[in-house]
């Protein structure tokens, strides 16, 4: 997983930030405080509600919490 600032973000295409994601599993935008998650997703893989995607997200976004808050300073 990678961490993007938005200022960089908005400085690419869409698809060299999927191409990002893809090379790394994942990409985070970061924006203010906020973080958005670009991942890819294959439709053969297993439905994912949103319960469960909303844990995943806080378990990425706990275990790097220290990046992110040095990322939003």
């Amino acid at each position: 997983m990678i961490n993007i600032l938005i200022e960089e973000a908005n400085k690419k295409s869409f698809s060299q930030i999927a191409r990002i994601a893809d090379e790394n599993g994942a990409a985070v935008i970061l924006e203010n405080g906020r973080q958005y998650i670009v991942f890819e997703y294959d439709e053969k893989d297993e439905y994912i509600d949103s319960a469960t995607f909303r844990r995943i997200a806080k378990n990425v976004l706990t275990k790097h919490l220290e990046a992110f808050k040095e990322l939003a300073k």
